[in-house]
């Protein structure tokens, strides 16, 4: 029996009914369903879930009897409990979310009286494993490479992505195919031709690599959505590193793998990359050549996006490029060494504006030694890294990049809003004996909070004043400091000079930058006596030793103090950077700093110390040029 209700108005109704279990099978994997894989959950949650494809599983009909006396012309049907106000079971329930009350019976089940419910049965569904699916997947493969580029050959890969996450095959197919896609879509945005196929592809990797390092909203779109071309890339980053954990890359997929983590702004895995690969061919194999120019490029991309033009990283890619043009003999190879040799020559500190003409001549030379390339001289003569230094590149032009609406309209270059970057204090404007207006003084604990005042200082970086904390600690941790406020600053640079009146252990200053909307500020505090530097987070009162650095100073009595909230260029991972006198020591490890909207500076117990020039530089470079992208 089977109560039903929905047929005799609101009463419900009993009938005769049965259980009909239909067997569905699925032949092939790439027609079947996917389906949650057993034991992963059904809601949303912050891990990726895993799906498969459905080999079999159970649906079950109920089939109640008894109908005509009710007025229906046939005496049996099938429960249909999808079809709204269809007659149902009062105790089924259907639609999007899973009933956790709802009886799981297997089939076969030894229960008396099973409750008769429709739907698929728990329990029924197997899967295809990758065993199973083997040669399903390589007569995919096969076809996935004899498709022309299209919407069918998109959704094949989709597909072969999706089942076959781990299949070296599948993989392997896979990347070829983003790999070119990526190569094809450049040709599409720098318009770069050639008859040789060979000589095509090395030009447009030679486009990807320029674009990478200068402007890069041909792959991004800025905000316009799905853009193919990035697409492409992440997809053939995704199959290639498949590919490496299985073991099965070959060198030329871990070479391509390199150069696409460089193309998408990550040189120091693509230096890894190509440099572990050149350590398994040997520096003085045929194929070291072009590996070394990967390494050179590799180098240039870290240099050139974290603008450290002095790095000795450039002279070595000047030296690879050298090296990789004397090894190579593939006419692109040649240039794209010469074009390497000549960039690193270019941004260097200090250029040698004769040696870079030079190279411009030799990369002219090789240019025209590699045949017709329709497209490629105009990128070389006139892209960012040289159009300055080439007097050429005045006479060229390049295509005109994919822009978002934002970027086109030309009220924003018209009108250019107003630029306020910059704050400076140098206590010069009040006077001596005054205190500081605009400022909050603090201190930790039950310590006083001490006095600021400005004060004549003969020796000061900005005459004539300086400014003068004093006071007392009469508990650990003693950190006195004073802070303004300064809104709207997404990537602040702060700098201060302080002058330590005595060079006792344990004395130290420093700056401050205060997280916004919150208690917790940060540290970077100096102690010459010891020529370390800490950094430290406090919050709540409670402070918290972050890192500490040995620091290289200067003969100067005056130090120079610099602390940045920076930004990684392909990640947004803000971190806190500090110099001491002019170079970089550190950086907080593991501590993502929040916005910010609070500066000062800080002394810790009873050190004598004297500050100047607290000025504070919003680092507009360090922000997004854009929306946020699709990818």
């Amino acid at each position: 029996p089977v109560s039903v209700v929905r047929i005799n108005g609101d009463k419900a109704v009993t009938l005769s009914g049965v259980g009909v279990d239909v067997q569905v099978s699925f032949v092939d994997p790439f027609a079947a369903p996917l389906a949650l894989r057993p034991e992963e959950p059904w809601f949303a949650k912050g891990v990726t879930r895993r799906f498969g494809p459905i080999r079999e599983v159970t649906a079950r009909f109920v089939v109640v009897s008894g109908l005509r006396k009710f007025g229906f012309p046939l005496d049996m049907a099938v429960i249909n409990e999808a079809l709204p106000d269809a007659p149902g079971i009062p105790i089924a329930q259907y639609g999007m979310n899973p009933d956790p009350g709802r009886p799981w019976v297997k089939p076969g089940s030894d229960l008396e009286h099973p409750p008769l419910i429709g739907g698929l049965v728990l329990g029924s569904a197997r899967w295809w494993t990758q065993e199973s699916m083997n040669e399903s997947i390589k007569r995919a493969v096969a076809t996935l490479r004899q498709l022309a580029p299209g919407a069918e050959r998109t959704m094949l890969a989709e597909q072969l992505r999706m089942l076959a996450p781990d299949h070296p095959e599948a993989n392997a197919a896979n990347g070829d195919l983003y790999y070119d896609e990526f190569i094809a879509q450049g040709a599409t945005k720098s318009r770069i031709r050639a008859e040789n196929v060979e000589v095509r592809n090395r030009s447009l990797e030679l486009f990807w690599t320029l674009q990478a390092q200068t402007w890069r909203q041909e792959l991004t779109a800025v905000s316009n959505e799905y853009e193919p071309a990035a697409a492409a890339l992440y997809g053939a980053i995704g199959a290639y590193e498949a590919l490496l954990r299985s073991g099965t890359a070959d060198r030329e997929r871990r070479r391509r793998l390199g150069t696409l983590y460089r193309w998408n702004n990550d040189p120091e895995s693509a230096l890894r990359t190509h440099e572990q690969l050149l350590g398994e061919f040997g520096p003085s194999s045929q194929d070291s050549g072009r590996l070394l120019t990967e390494i050179a490029w590799d180098k240039i991309q870290w240099v050139s996006w974290n603008r450290i033009y002095d790095h000795p990283w450039l002279g070595q890619a000047q030296q690879h490029a050298k090296e990789a043009g004397e090894r190579v003999h593939h006419p692109m190879d040649k240039l794209s060494a010469s074009y390497a040799a000549l960039v690193a020559e270019a941004v260097r500190v200090p250029r040698d504006n004769a040696a870079v003409n030079q190279q411009m001549q030799r990369v002219k030379s090789l240019y025209d030694e590699a045949g017709k390339i329709e497209g490629l001289w105009p990128l070389l003569a006139a892209n960012d890294l040289v159009k300055s230094l080439v007097a050429e590149s005045a006479g060229l032009s390049l295509p005109a990049p994919v822009r978002s609406e934002e970027v086109l309209d030309v009220r924003i270059h018209a009108q250019p809003p107003t630029q306020d970057l910059y704050r400076t204090w140098n206590f010069d404007d009040r006077a001596a004996g005054s205190t500081l207006d605009g400022f909050t003084l603090q201190a930790t604990g039950a310590n006083s909070l001490g006095e600021w005042r400005i004060a004549p200082h003969g020796s000061a970086p900005s005459q004539p004043n300086a400014l003068v904390p004093s006071g007392s600690c009469s508990a650990e941790p003693c950190f006195r400091f004073v802070t303004t406020r300064v809104e709207n600053y997404a990537y602040p640079d702060v700098t201060a000079s302080v002058l330590f009146s005595e060079n006792r252990a344990g004395q130290g200053a420093g700056l401050v930058v205060g997280a916004q909307g919150s208690t917790t500020c940060y540290f970077v505090i100096l102690y010459p006596a010891e020529a370390m530097v800490k950094f430290y987070r406090l919050k709540e009162g409670q402070a918290t030793l972050l890192a500490s650095e040995r620091v290289r100073l200067s003969s100067k009595p005056w130090h120079s103090i610099r602390a940045q909230r920076a930004n990684f260029a392909h990640v947004d991972h803000p971190h806190l950077a500090a110099y001491i006198d002019g170079y970089q020591i550190a950086v907080v490890p593991d501590d993502i700093i929040p916005p910010i909207d609070r500066y000062g500076l800080v002394v810790q117990g009873e050190t004598t110390a004297t500050f100047d020039s607290l000025h504070v530089l919003d680092l507009v470079t360090n922000r997004p040029m854009s929306k946020q992208s699709a990818y």
